[in-house]
């Protein structure tokens, strides 16, 4: 195969069917050929066609495919075979592929090279993985492309520009972004929300917890350090216990979006210093949980089992058994739960804590807000914002 260059014709393609005999037709590209300039050439060949890209765009092809050389010659760049009509010029990055290229694949490989042959942080700005324009970690530079910056999204990269990104859109309506392939894409997204963050980890004064039992239905149990769900039985007789806890949402509009919610207990080494710890060492039984929002109002002072309010089955939280008898219950996904409580708090109270399956023998152990290391109180984050 060959190429030449006429002031006249551009770029010129052809192939041989052996030294000296010409393959007839050429490709000939016809573009004008400047000096001092750059060029990219790329030529495919398969069993049926013949293509000539000029800088990235397919120039010239036909479906002649002249039958190949097939009679091994020394590889010569910058001449003929035989040493004469030199190339006049510099020549730089041959590359040989033992497949047929795609346009995609042409284009690409040119838009990399375009942004090689300049400093990597001047000129030419590549895209390292998908990610929002405003992220320098999207950027080759690792800063965010300025207005003097040619911009290339690359091949499977999805970069996203917000709503009110004036710089970037101005570059987009500049032509100054370009798109590698078929595979790139560039996506206009909404405004950036503020995100809103609300914790909660109340002390003794302002905490809510509280847990009921059946086998004392009118007990009240409201200031113990340390609370338990339950299913085991006393002198034969079933004792489930389940457990209340509220937390104060009234800072949260009720038109809040939330993006994400965290309820987090932890174990209670209280519990194992108090009478009953000498029994129960930790986490027992098949101990798999469920979190319900709790629909009726109640106090902490007086609830029990008899007075227990209503709860509702609506987006419960499934939490599987223990994997260490003493584990916390660290930021359970309660988003769903907490997304119905910002948006009906006249029938929303906290949650209910319930074993999955009420029945001996098992224990869930937890503190509450009156433990006295303040860290390890019952814990709610919410993350959210406004339309």
């Amino acid at each position: 195969y060959y190429w030449d260059i006429s002031g006249q014709s551009g770029w010129n393609y052809g192939s041989y069917t052996s030294p000296t005999t010409a393959a007839l037709p050429y490709l000939i590209s016809y573009n004008f050929v400047s000096t001092n300039n750059w060029v990219h050439i790329a030529v495919v060949r398969t069993l049926t066609e013949r293509k000539m890209y000029i800088n990235g765009q397919l120039a010239v092809g036909n479906t002649a495919a002249p039958a190949f050389y097939n009679t091994p010659i020394l590889a010569i760049i910058g001449s003929r075979y035989n040493g004469i009509q030199t190339f006049s010029g510099k020549i730089d990055d041959v590359k040989i592929y033992n497949g047929a290229l795609t346009d995609d694949d042409v284009l690409l490989l040119y838009n990399e090279e375009q942004g090689e042959c300049s400093s990597p942080c001047s000129g030419m700005i590549f895209s390292v993985n998908s990610g929002n324009w405003n992220s320098p970690s999207t950027w080759s530079c690792s800063r965010i492309p300025d207005l003097t910056d040619k911009v290339l999204i690359k091949a499977g990269h999805t970069v996203t520009i917000s709503a009110n990104d004036a710089k970037a859109r101005k570059l987009v309506n500049n032509g100054q972004v370009s798109l590698a392939n078929s595979t790139s894409k560039l996506t206009f997204g909404a405004a950036p929300t503020q995100t809103i963050t609300y914790i909660s980890q109340p002390g003794p004064i302002n905490g809510k917890d509280a847990e009921v039992s059946s086998y004392n239905p009118t007990l009240t149990n409201p200031d113990a350090n340390f609370t338990n769900i339950f299913a085991w039985t006393i002198s034969g007789t079933s004792n489930i216990k389940r457990v209340y806890m509220g937390f104060d949402l009234a800072s949260i509009p009720t038109n809040a979006v939330v993006d994400s919610a965290f309820l987090s207990l932890y174990f209670s080494q209280a519990f194992l210093a108090s009478s009953q710890g000498s029994f129960y060492t930790g986490h027992i039984g098949d101990n798999a949980f469920f979190i319900n929002r709790v629909t009726g109002n109640w106090a902490e002072s007086g609830i029990s089992w008899n007075t227990q309010p209503s709860f509702t089955n609506t987006n419960q939280v499934s939490i599987p058994a223990f994997s260490n008898y003493r584990q916390d219950y660290q930021k359970m996904n309660v988003k769903n739960l907490v997304s119905d409580m910002v948006a009906n708090p006249s029938n929303s109270f906290g949650f209910m804590l319930g074993h999955q399956v009420e029945s001996p023998y098992k224990i869930t152990i937890f503190t509450t807000s009156e433990e006295t290391d303040a860290s390890i109180r019952p814990k709610l984050q919410i993350y959210y914002h406004l339309p």
